[in-house]
């Protein structure tokens, strides 16, 4: 028997696909080779397929992370940019009260007060902007510190710097939106929250949840003068008597400073929050 001639073909592969594809039908032609039916991927060709997983993967979370930071920062401006429009129109109302009060104008003053509140605060208002005749010609600038927005209403702290005055001053104002524009209220509980209670050694509080923290501040320190003075004029203090009875108040009589009531039970105060005070000084102070 003639022995059969072994016969070696080469072939130059130059495209690594075609290489790959020969790999394979070479390793199903083996012995020992699958048989299966489910072809044998090479190494190469696994991690190649994970690594193009993993990078459009990747490139897919990159997108996501993108798109969602630009609505973010898109929802972001929109919302900045309508505050800055209420600031705008609420600085514009101030301007106006600024107005009146330098040309002395109570109507002009009156007409920019919220006519749907009780009338003894417009009244308390108009006394403030009016308080007695001045020769001098008052300059007033005024710029917004910082606001709250709830309920069609504006919370603004405003700066105010008068002519009048040795030094400039801050104040809380209400403003309401309306269908002209924005007007000055009257406080409410829209900012000021619901009535709360706190007892010091000498005095019983009532206030509004605003209030809380002025009034956990000022409590030791009214103690302490209650108790001052009671030694200066000689007196004992009494333990067991009743306390004092405090009512920080947002409306009513009050809109600034302080008063007793008729029985002379109740002394009732102004949210600090409504009382001009220098800059730098804190309600709670």
């Amino acid at each position: 028997m003639t022995k059969q001639d072994e016969t070696l073909r080469w072939q130059f592969l130059l495209d690594e696909d075609r290489w790959e594809s020969r790999a394979k039908i070479a390793d199903l032609l083996a012995p020992g080779g699958k048989t299966d039916g489910a072809p044998s991927v090479a190494p190469s060709v696994r991690a190649g397929s994970a690594r193009q997983w993993v990078l459009r993967r990747l490139l897919l979370l990159t997108t996501l992370v993108i798109v969602g930071a630009a609505a973010v920062a898109l929802l972001w401006q929109n919302a900045q940019s309508a505050l800055d429009e209420v600031q705008g129109e609420i600085q514009a109302t101030i301007d106006l009260e600024v107005l009146a009060a330098e040309q002395g104008d109570p109507w002009m003053m009156a007409a920019l007060l919220d006519e749907h509140v009780d009338a003894g605060w417009r009244n308390q208002m108009m006394v403030r902007f009016f308080p007695q005749a001045d020769e001098r010609k008052p300059q007033i600038s005024t710029h917004i510190g910082d606001f709250d927005l709830q309920n069609g209403r504006a919370l603004v702290r405003v700066v105010v710097s008068d002519s009048r005055l040795a030094t400039p001053y801050q104040e809380t104002r209400i403003y309401r939106e309306t269908n002209t524009g924005w007007i000055r209220t009257a406080p409410d509980v829209d900012f000021w929250g619901g009535w709360e209670t706190q007892e010091s050694t000498h005095f019983s509080f009532r206030h509004r949840q605003r209030d809380r923290n002025a009034v956990t501040a000022a409590a030791p320190k009214l103690d302490a003068l209650y108790e001052q003075v009671y030694r200066l004029v000689g007196l004992p203090i009494d333990l067991s008597s009743d306390k004092i009875q405090v009512e920080v108040r947002i409306s009513g009589a009050i809109s600034q400073g302080n008063t007793r009531s008729a029985n002379g039970q109740l002394l009732a105060v102004a949210s600090p929050e409504l009382l001009p005070r220098p800059l730098g000084v804190s309600a709670e102070r």
